[in-house]
């Protein structure tokens, strides 16, 4: 019994570090820079990804990718000039790709607000339902 309460808890741990695949319904969130935006309100930046991320996280997010790069505990993301760094690697971005699994309507439901901000710059934060992604491990 403890070794199986031992296992449950080491498995909890490898799926908030995302050092293990993840499957399930969730969200695709295409966050992208206001057409032809060249001001600093205009551009997605790391703070806006960053507030993408923890908004998803609270609403129960089980796991969450940001342009193929899983994003767990201890991961990062950096705007270096015009390109997004993830975990070291660089991104795609405009748009920046962010998958989350979970809840369908809570994560969509936790970026109601976000993308109302968004659409006042300009900005887009476009967000899709899906019955099944998969998040690669870290």
């Amino acid at each position: 019994l403890e070794l199986e309460q031992i296992r449950g808890q080491l498995e909890k741990v490898r799926r908030a570090s995302g050092e293990v695949s993840l499957q399930g319904p969730g969200v695709i969130i295409k966050a992208a820079d206001a057409p032809g935006g060249y001001l600093w309100e205009e551009i997605v930046h790391e703070q806006d990804i960053r507030e993408i991320v923890n908004n998803l996280h609270f609403a129960g997010a089980k796991g969450v990718e940001i342009g193929g790069q899983r994003f767990g505990t201890g991961s990062w993301v950096r705007c270096v000039g015009p390109v997004v760094v993830v975990n070291g690697k660089t991104v795609a971005a405009n748009p920046i790709i962010i998958k989350a699994v979970g809840d369908e309507v809570e994560l969509k439901e936790s970026l109601r607000e976000l993308q109302e901000v968004f659409a006042l710059t300009g900005k887009r934060l476009d967000i899709t339902e899906s019955d099944y992604l998969e998040l690669v491990p870290r």
